[in-house]
């Protein structure tokens, strides 16, 4: 038996003694009858809080201990989070310690963590803009001290995580053929459901924003997606290939406005990928 369980079995006899239900507060009595039943004197009644603060204290160190262990097993296996996140395995080892780049991009995309602030990471094909994305949502997993379930349902709010909301790490194409799929008519969910659940999560990867063919339902569906996330402070790792200006050419000037308020990091690097 805890430490938990052991103080309710305490707190129990002492209300059986009592005569007291399990929501039921000990009144003291000024007389009593022969008919009446049980009564607390000042002693019993200091005795049951006591009993009510001795298991108070337990639960609270019993869930000071659950919450350290957690917070442990998030910084030495962050893996389990991304996993839910959806991070692709080639990508789930990836680190600020183990990025090939300069160290003022990592300092730029470190210190963003801390106040949860948006970035934007551009630059050409094979220059570590996913790695940087994934290793930044690493570090804030291994980092933090809140407690993240594992699963992909949390939101941000006043310094915890609750809803169902979560984050996750998308491609852009991924998230247009998600929407497209919801046009079959045997489809489960809509588009705009669709798009309020990508708009509403608390944080969001997009990766490789760009890449996609450009029609005017791209062009309005992104901006959907990232106007609402701008307009409401939710936390947003984008990654492209394009710089902002060939954004506002290739997705209209309405989505490159909204990507501006974000931390723009241009990465000048070479294309790793080739030099393996």
């Amino acid at each position: 038996m805890d430490k938990v369980e052991a103080a309710n079995e305490r707190l129990k006899e002492k209300r059986r003694q009592l005569g007291i239900s399990e929501t039921g507060k000990p009144t003291p009595v000024i007389s009593k009858s022969q008919n009446e039943g049980p009564t607390a004197s000042k002693e019993d009644i200091e005795d049951f809080q006591k009993l009510i603060v001795e298991q108070q204290r337990k639960c609270q160190e019993e869930e000071d201990f659950r919450k350290k262990k957690m917070l442990e097993q998030q910084k030495n296996n962050p893996e389990r989070w991304l996993k839910t996140a959806d991070v692709p395995l080639k990508y789930l080892h990836a680190s600020f310690e183990s990025f090939k780049g300069g160290e003022s991009i990592k300092e730029m995309c470190q210190t963003s963590i801390p106040k949860r602030e948006s970035i934007m990471l551009c630059g050409k094909t094979g220059c570590g803009k996913t790695h940087l994305a994934v290793a930044m949502l690493r570090y804030f997993i291994t980092t933090t001290q809140i407690e993240l379930p594992l699963n992909s349902m949390w939101e941000w709010e006043a310094g915890r995580f609750s809803g169902d909301s979560g984050m996750r790490f998308l491609s852009v194409p991924e998230l247009l053929l998600e929407i497209r799929a919801s046009f079959a008519k045997d489809s489960e969910t809509s588009e705009k459901a669709i798009i309020e659940k990508y708009a509403d999560i608390a944080l969001l990867i997009l990766d490789d924003l760009g890449a996609e063919k450009t029609t005017e339902w791209v062009e309005s569906t992104l901006y959907l997606v990232i106007d609402r996330r701008n307009r409401w402070n939710k936390w947003t790792i984008i990654t492209s290939n394009l710089t902002l200006e060939e954004i506002e050419q290739h997705l209209g000037a309405r989505i490159a406005s909204r990507l501006s308020d974000m931390k723009v990091v241009n990465i000048k690097l070479p294309d790793y990928r080739k030099k393996r």
